[in-house]
């Protein structure tokens, strides 16, 4: 009250009063407000300044999580592991915060540099330990005063950097103006990743190394000086460390740090240091090695190489996985553990004693995504990053196919259990029982399976014949024993082969049979009611040809005896529709479709109903023939 009666009628520019109402904001704000997400504090800074948010944190390893979410959306931007310390940076969907965000290691307080009028808002944060706490700090960012202000605003100034420390000291929040150089913040945080065997620059974001007294750059926990340009000079040197022999390159010009041919042991914190008279510019950086892109097929078994050839006495390892670090395995006072928290990886994780190499059995799909290694002794910390893919095995087969899906194993075991199931809610259709000698086949309501499955006993591979598009489906393979237990599923993928020609062309449907047995039989239908249109007996050497209702392939039917393919000379949009073969013989019977399009000319494509029975001009004993082999549907 007494800054309001005492300023009142001493300032009557406009920047004046701006400035004092954001002074006396800033003073409003130093007090904690009650709310549903805790305490909340209210701050307000100048476009271009600096903030840092106090966890007020004192001691991180008892923490677990430090998690600081952005906006009504509560997006996260920004992470600290309290166990591993491992920080991560988020941005939101436009980039607003871009590098501006800083977070210490040590207490989990948040700093924005540069700050903009856009980064106004709430910012919640959750502190996550044997219980979960909440703060949010609610900040207003207004317009930077133009230059060029009154004698009555000057005064105004020097009260408001006074009473900034006093409430600085209240609200526990540090302001600096911003440094308009390119090197921007104290003790910067910067992550860059690189893949194994490849360069990677860490750039310094100067210009002008010549104004600086030294740079130094520095690695590891005990920030050892790895290569420097000393006292003003364009030379530059490099410690003798057997880590870095040959592998680092100091730009004389920026500064900047190469690092050639990096392996695991080169990955870690990196320091540059600006000094300059009494003046100390620092910028950290975290290098992480990078494994990208491995793949494996569900039911594999996935190794995370820590590149470690020996771990030492003192090394701590810890693994993560996904975007919320969740720690699955750690090794701690040469002890190995592992954890699955939601029940995802079950009893299929195992850790390497010697190298720390993580394991994992039996993978499923839902393994996919992004590990974590951390690694920390007295004298090093070491960083991996590893995104894993596992996915189902894709079999694509043509319609009228068999196919064959393999267990991958090349004779079972004696008390081995096979189950095959398909589908959303995996039906049973086919199983093993080694111990029992039993075996089952589907013998439900399903057209689709009926008398089109079968076993091989000694690997459990299981083959569908005759397939079609309704086959199309996730098949589940099960396989268990004393020994072992493994789960594998496949997408089968079932396409029909197309035929497309302009209308007066001729349509050519082929078996791609080289030559047939000598005792085949090859029925051709057409249309949804499999109406028999060609036929050769090449046991009698007969070969018969129907014309379907109104004559429609009347004289437009040739049948190849030796391979068995159906030629339809001079098409018309009536042909279009599905086509299927069957070859029988003693040896095997084989199946095919083919979808037949005519198109009236180049731009339109006519796909007519067949919905007619065909007529035969032959004499019904040839008809018989058909219904003898109509037990099992195309």
């Amino acid at each position: 009250m007494f800054i309001k009666a005492g300023l009142t009628g001493l300032y009557t520019g406009a920047r004046d009063i701006v400035l004092l109402s954001v002074f006396l904001a800033i003073l409003k704000g130093t007090a904690p407000v009650s709310g549903d997400a805790g305490e909340i504090k209210k701050l307000s800074v100048l476009e271009g300044d600096s903030v840092t948010l106090h966890t007020n944190i004192t001691e991180i390893h008892n923490v677990d999580l430090v998690m600081w979410m952005y906006g009504a959306q509560r997006s996260i931007i920004a992470k600290l592991n309290g166990k591993s310390q491992m920080i991560s940076f988020y941005d939101v969907d436009d980039g607003r915060f871009g590098d501006r965000l800083q977070l210490d290691n040590q207490t989990g307080s948040l700093s924005i540099s540069d700050i903009r009028t856009k980064l106004s808002g709430d910012y919640q944060l959750r502190i996550i330990s044997s219980e979960t706490s909440y703060k949010t700090f609610s900040l207003t960012v207004h317009d930077a005063p133009e230059p060029g202000l009154s004698s009555g605003g000057l005064a105004l100034i020097c009260v408001f950097v006074l009473m900034i420390v006093a409430a600085a000291g209240i609200a526990g929040v540090c302001y600096s103006r911003r440094k308009y150089s390119r090197l921007k913040g104290t003790d910067e945080m910067k992550t860059e990743e690189v893949s194994e065997g490849d360069s990677v620059t860490l750039h310094t974001g100067i210009t002008e190394p010549q104004k600086y007294d030294q740079i130094l750059w520095s690695f590891g926990p005990r920030g050892s000086v790895i290569a420097q340009i000393p006292e003003r000079t364009s030379k530059t040197s490099f410690r003798d460390d057997e880590r870095f022999r040959g592998r680092l390159q100091l730009d004389s010009e920026t500064g900047d740090l190469t690092i050639r041919d990096v392996k695991i042991t080169q990955s870690g914190d990196y320091q540059l240091k600006l000094i300059r008279a009494r003046q100390t510019k620092s910028r950290k950086f975290k290098l992480i090695l990078y494994v990208d892109s491995l793949r494996f097929s569900e039911g594999e078994n996935v190794s995370l190489d820590t590149g470690v050839s020996e771990l030492q006495r003192d090394d701590q390892i810890l693994w993560t996985f996904g975007s919320e670090d969740t720690v699955i395995a750690k090794r701690e006072r040469n002890t190995n553990q592992t954890a699955d928290a939601d029940g995802r990886f079950g009893d299929r994780l195992q850790m390497d004693d010697q190298t720390g190499s993580l394991s994992i059995t039996n993978t499923k799909s839902t393994d996919s995504g992004v590990y974590h290694l951390h690694i920390s002794s007295r004298n090093k910390v070491s960083y991996k990053k590893f995104r894993v893919t596992v996915w189902l095995d894709t079999v694509k087969v043509r319609a009228g196919d068999s196919v064959t899906l393999n267990t991958g194993m090349t004779e079972l075991e004696e008390d081995s259990k096979i189950l095959w199931t398909h589908g959303d809610h995996e039906t049973c259709i086919a199983k093993i029982n080694r111990a029992t000698n039993k075996t089952s086949l589907y013998r439900g309501n399903d057209v689709r399976f009926r008398d089109r499955l079968q076993l091989d006993h000694r690997t459990g591979s299981l083959t569908i014949w005759n397939i079609s598009i309704t086959h199309s489906d996730v098949y589940k393979l099960q396989i268990s024993s004393r020994r072992r237990s493994k789960c594998k599923r496949f997408v089968l993928i079932v396409d029909e082969n197309k035929v497309s020609v302009t209308e007066g062309d001729r349509a050519e449907l082929n078996t791609d049979v080289s030559e047939l047995q000598r005792d085949a039989l090859i029925l051709w239908m057409f249309g949804p009611r499999d109406s028999l249109i060609a036929k050769a007996d090449l046991e009698n050497r007969k070969i018969s040809t129907y014309d379907g209702v109104g004559g429609r392939f009347r004289d437009r039917l040739q049948l190849d005896l030796q391979t068995g393919s159906l030629s339809i000379t001079n098409t018309t949009n009536t042909d279009s529709g599905l086509y299927k073969l069957k070859i029988i013989s003693s040896r095997e019977t084989r199946y095919k479709r083919f979808r037949v399009t005519v198109c009236e000319d180049r731009e339109r494509v006519i796909h007519p109903e067949d919905t007619v029975e065909s007529s035969q001009r032959e004499n019904t004993e040839e008809i018989a023939l058909l219904k003898i082999y109509s037990g099992t549907s195309v």
